[in-house]
């Protein structure tokens, strides 16, 4: 009752002294302001920032892409002026300049003019990324910097992506080209197998009438021996019947005309005897004759053949020479569609590296490369400048075969046939005309006496006519011998031809048909992997959703742990622990922390009266800044009632440590107040993470009890984690009593001091 009494005569005083209660109910309101003021201040700064004034500088000038006219820059400028995150002032660059010089505008984003150029770039070798220049007044405001670069980061990440949708859609676009390429390139790619196949027969049938313009040459060859050894048989019957025949006959005639008187001497029966060897020898003379007309009328046929067989020969070898130059044509444009196929492929590739990836689609680009080999060296075999080039070999032939019918048709034609024939006929002529003398002698051999002069006339006539025989035997000998000569070059030439179709079969044809193999083996799997490159490409249909996944593959999905709705709720805990902090620094100022009302009876009295109307004062404190923050600011907290005392036991520990402080070194107690003030401002981690601020004052954070004031509102008004509520007010409360204790002690001792000798009390008035 004592120690109430004292209590109940603190209270009357303060409200006698009304400069003391004013000043009291003064310092009731400073956590209250203090707290409320920074919080409303701090509230939401995010939400008013429309009103922040930033210049926009767009001098993108455009650029165009895939055909379409690209203008990013103003895209960017429309984004912009539909969004209220600032005060946007779209400004020439000057005005820009002289607006951040006037601190007028707390940043400036500039769009430079190649801005939409360097957004076409993207398929170059080297691509720049386009430039957003961000320009914040640092001097003016840096925290507004901070929160532009925020801002402008997002800016960027909205550019970026519709930039990279508009890339997307480009490249589906493209795939849908390249699946109509791809099926066109397959139709053509068809084509293409159809005219190899018909290639791969032409050259079979090539290779085919080769093979029969071989056998015929071989033929040939067969015939002109004949030929040639006919001849040589005609020109040895030739020189032996005029070394035998017409020769014996024209001596036999001169030696009959040199015998004549002879004759006529020796009488009828040498005559007769002579006549019947006359009559042998021309009949051995006719039969030769007929034996060299029949083989020279049968050879000269078959010569006469011969031009006929070789202009076949000839129309062959240019037919193929005309095949050769047709599918010389040819080759250069399979060649290059290959090619463009091939390229084509690599292109695809570069577009869409991720295409590029797909093994079907690699072995794809594997077998368009491959046919574009195949078909450069099928084209370098048919067109080459080697002598063995398809081209060449058909040229040679060609050439050799019109040599070959120039020959013939030169060296064996119907009228040196005929010239021949006219020798033998005028040949045969003067043998019948020699027969018919000896018939005539033999007639008239029974008038030989009587007609020995006419029979010597006759002599003269057949010596005449054998001579003129075999005048005609020696141009019958050389004829022959100079058409022996053309069969000759007619053979070599047929060998020519032979070695040239069997160097033409081995050496062309053979190696165009393993060709034309591998190159319709080859078309086939690239039509068919054409095909299936055209069909999975053409299954490909992107929308609106594809677009968007392409340009934003990646989202951020946000769950919050003890969700803080805006920066008054998250800066609370630290303003509020400060305000009751200031608070109780206040009221040892305008109330007596030390000097009793009445000098006291006890020790415990004095503690009790002081401690009580402190926490008294610190009570009014807590509520009235929670009741603002609740009702007034709408505060959002866990749970209202340990909102309200962990408010109350925050405002106590604070009130028990400035108590001591004061009670125990008077100012000096304040300054240490201050300094523990600032200590905690800088280490109970209320602003930035502990591990943020320098590492010789995070040793100080579990030492000062704002630490635990800040981290118990922030699991009673954001987390809800009520343990470590009740830890950090376990803490606080236990700081309460060691500070109470301290400060009782101190009392005890000036109680010792000073009044506890003195008799009865004594009335004191109270002293601001």
């Amino acid at each position: 009752m004592k120690n109430t009494g004292f209590f109940t005569k603190e209270w009357a005083a303060i409200f006698k002294n009304k400069k003391v209660l004013v000043s009291i109910c003064a310092v009731a309101l400073i956590p209250l302001l203090y707290s409320s003021m920074f919080l409303w201040a701090f509230w939401d700064p995010y939400g008013k920032l429309n009103e922040l004034p930033v210049a926009v500088v767009n001098m993108d000038k455009g650029a165009n892409f895939e055909g379409k006219d690209l203008h990013v820059g103003d895209e960017f400028v429309d984004k912009i002026k539909e969004s209220k995150d600032f005060k946007w002032d779209f400004v020439s660059q000057e005005k820009a300049i002289q607006g951040m010089d006037d601190n007028k505008y707390y940043m400036t984003v500039v769009v430079p003019e190649n801005f939409s150029e360097k957004a076409t770039k993207v398929l170059d070798e080297h691509p720049t990324a386009s430039d957003l220049t961000y320009i914040p007044n640092e001097s003016l405001n840096f925290l507004s910097s901070q929160i532009g670069a925020t801002a402008v980061e997002k800016m960027k990440e909205k550019l970026s992506k519709n930039l990279t949708k508009s890339y997307a859609e480009a490249m589906f676009e493209s795939i849908n080209k390249v699946s109509d390429g791809l099926t066109q390139a397959a139709d053509g790619s068809l084509q293409l197998k159809d005219g190899s196949i018909k290639i791969k027969d032409g050259i079979v049938q090539v290779d085919k009438n080769l093979l029969k313009i071989n056998e015929g040459t071989l033929t040939l060859k067969d015939g002109v021996t004949q030929i040639y050894n006919g001849l040589g048989d005609l020109n040895k019957g030739a020189s032996r019947l005029q070394n035998e025949g017409t020769s014996v006959v024209a001596s036999g005639a001169g030696q009959l005309a040199d015998a004549q008187k002879q004759l006529s001497a020796e009488g009828a029966n040498k005559i007769q005897s002579g006549l019947n060897d006359l009559k042998s020898g021309s009949a051995d003379l006719s039969d030769n004759l007929g034996l060299m007309e029949q083989l020279a009328g049968q050879k000269t046929n078959e010569l006469l053949q011969l031009p006929q067989e070789v202009n076949k020969i000839n129309n062959g070898a240019k037919m193929l020479q005309a095949g050769v130059n047709e599918l010389a044509k040819n080759t250069p444009q399979l060649e290059a569609g290959s090619k463009a196929v091939a390229d084509g492929l690599s292109q695809l590739a570069q577009l869409n590296p991720q295409l590029a990836e797909l093994p079907q689609f690699k072995q794809l680009k594997k077998a368009a490369e491959d046919v574009a080999n195949g078909n450069e060296l099928l084209n370098k075999g048919v067109n080459g400048k080697e002598p063995t080039s398809l081209v060449n070999g058909t040229n040679g032939l060609a050439n050799g075969s019109d040599q070959l019918k120039a020959t013939v048709d030169e060296k064996i034609n119907k009228s040196s046939m005929d010239a021949l024939m006219g020798t033998i006929q005028e040949f045969q002529q003067g043998a019948t005309k020699l027969s018919n003398g000896i018939a005539q002698a033999a007639a008239g051999q029974n008038e030989f006496v009587k007609n020995f002069n006419t029979f010597g006339q006759k002599l003269n006539e057949l010596s005449a006519g054998a001579k003129q025989v075999d005048g005609k035997m020696n141009e019958l000998i050389s004829g022959s011998a100079k058409l022996k000569d053309g069969t000759s070059q007619v053979s070599g030439g047929v060998d020519q031809l032979t070695d040239g179709t069997n160097q033409l079969r081995t050496e062309g044809t053979e190696k165009l048909d393993k060709g034309a193999d591998t190159l319709v083996e080859g078309q086939t799997e690239l039509t068919d992997k054409l095909k299936e490159a055209a069909d999975k490409t053409g299954d490909i249909k992107a929308d609106d959703s594809n677009y968007n996944m392409f340009a934003e593959p990646v989202k951020v999905t946000e769950e919050k742990r003890g969700p803080v709705p805006n920066y008054g709720t998250g800066f609370a805990p630290y303003f509020v622990s400060l305000g009751l902090f200031v608070g109780a620094l206040m009221l040892t100022i305008v109330f007596p922390i030390k000097n009793p009302v009445t000098p006291p009876k006890s020790a415990f009295g004095w503690f009790l009266s002081k401690f009580s109307s402190m926490l008294l004062v610190g009570t009014v404190q807590a509520i009235l800044v929670d009741a603002i923050l609740l009702y007034g600011l709408k505060i959002e907290v866990q749970n209202v009632g340990y909102f309200f005392l962990f408010s109350l036991i925050t405002s106590w520990v604070f009130m028990a440590i400035l108590q001591f402080l004061v009670t125990a070194f008077s100012d000096a107690g304040r300054f240490i107040a201050i300094i523990l003030l600032i200590l905690q401002l800088t280490t109970s981690a209320g602003t930035f993470p502990l591990e943020l601020i320098p590492t010789p004052l995070q040793k100080f954070n579990a030492l000062v009890p704002m630490t635990y004031s800040v981290s118990g509102y922030k699991a009673v008004i954001s987390s809800g984690n009520y343990s470590q509520m009740w830890h950090s007010a376990l803490v606080l409360g236990c700081t309460i009593v060691a500070f109470g204790l301290l400060t009782y002690a101190v009392l005890a001792i000036s109680f010792k001091k000073h009044y506890s000798n003195l008799p009865g009390n004594r009335e004191e008035s109270v002293t601001a």
